[in-house]
């Protein structure tokens, strides 16, 4: 919500969040749930001449093994982009 960001009370922030819809939210910050998906929005972006992605991987939040997660992106993920 754009008021949000010069908003400082929390709660009138949080009473914001909720007039935001989960589709908007979905629309402007994809979330994906599997390297495949992943893959396929990143060749997506690619495909229009997109050259750098800029993005969030929450990963850690649910996978506390930073190996697994540097063998998944290294494996699983930058082989399918230019990196």
């Amino acid at each position: 919500h754009p008021k949000a960001f010069s908003e400082y009370d929390p709660r009138k922030i949080d009473q914001l969040a909720e007039e935001i819809a989960p589709e908007q939210l979905t629309e402007a910050h994809p979330f994906v749930s599997s390297v495949e998906e992943l893959v396929e929005h990143f060749a997506s972006y690619i495909d229009v001449g997109i050259n750098y992605i800029v993005f969030f991987d929450v990963t850690p939040l649910f996978e506390s093994d930073a190996k697994k997660i540097i063998e998944m992106w290294s494996s699983k993920i930058f082989p399918h982009l230019k990196v």
